[in-house]
């Protein structure tokens, strides 16, 4: 009996399925974890609030401007207040599209790519919007 084709026999009916299976569990169970991380510092972030001071702080430097320039009535600088706001807002808004800050997208992004690069892994687009639910356990 030749060695070399019972090690084939051997590779390709117990060991490549295995790994493959094995493999596709961590890739998974990695995926599940990074998610998690993902969120979490988004979480954190939101929590923390740097976002609304730097927010504040424009809006505040904007409004100086403004009334720098014009005398305003207490109505007229409210309603300034929340036209910059608005202001403000769309353009972060547009800019966190453009830089492409929509973090949980930009994980799938890089788990497409990953798994299209690994042969041996048979992954499933995760839309981004359902990252998290995948990192729940059933």
């Amino acid at each position: 009996m030749d060695i070399n084709k019972v090690l084939a026999f051997i590779w390709v009916v117990v060991l490549e399925p295995l790994i493959n299976r094995m493999a596709n569990y961590l890739w998974d169970d990695l995926w599940a974890q990074i998610i998690l991380a993902v969120n979490d510092a988004e979480e954190k972030w939101a929590k923390s609030g740097r976002g609304e001071k730097k927010k504040a702080e424009v809006c505040a430097a904007i409004l100086k401007v403004i009334t720098d320039r014009a005398q305003l009535s207490w109505i007229q600088l409210m309603l300034a207040k929340l036209f910059v706001s608005k202001v403000v807002d769309a353009i972060i808004d547009e800019a966190n599209v453009k830089a492409g800050k929509d973090w949980a997208e930009r994980v799938a992004e890089a788990r497409a790519i990953l798994a299209n690069k690994l042969p041996v892994i048979e992954d499933e687009p995760v839309p981004p919007n359902d990252a998290a639910d995948e990192s729940t356990p059933a």
